[in-house]
């Protein structure tokens, strides 16, 4: 574009005919930042895909995150329900030996019977 001719003050014609309206070193000026904007749309996509699969990750380890503190819940609750079912597998032993001590309950009914001596 050194080589352009003015034809007014206004108008030139460039090394490759063409008339331009402004003047050659505005346009490559602009012509440079038109080349730059380019080049930083393009890392802004690049950016975009990065944050993109970071937000994939986060969202897959939110998910397993979760996944762990419900399975800890559960195990939470079974634990603190294990002395309450000792508790009545105690009371069930307990029964039974009272009941072995001084004859058994039947199984199929509702009445005690006494062992004959």
């Amino acid at each position: 574009m050194a080589d352009s001719i003015p034809v007014s003050d206004v108008v030139c014609v460039d090394d490759m005919g063409k008339a331009r309206v402004m003047e050659p070193v505005l346009a490559d000026k602009v012509a440079g930042l038109r080349d730059k904007c380019a080049e930083f749309m393009s890392d802004i996509e690049v950016y975009r895909e990065s944050v993109d699969t970071f937000i994939g990750v986060m969202d897959h380890l939110a998910k397993q995150v979760e996944r762990e503190k419900r399975d800890a819940i559960v195990v939470s609750n079974k634990l603190a329900s294990l002395p309450n079912k000792a508790e009545e597998e105690i009371a069930k032993l307990k029964v039974t030996a009272l009941g072995l001590e001084s004859g058994y309950w039947n199984s199929k009914s509702w009445f005690y019977v006494k062992p004959c001596v």
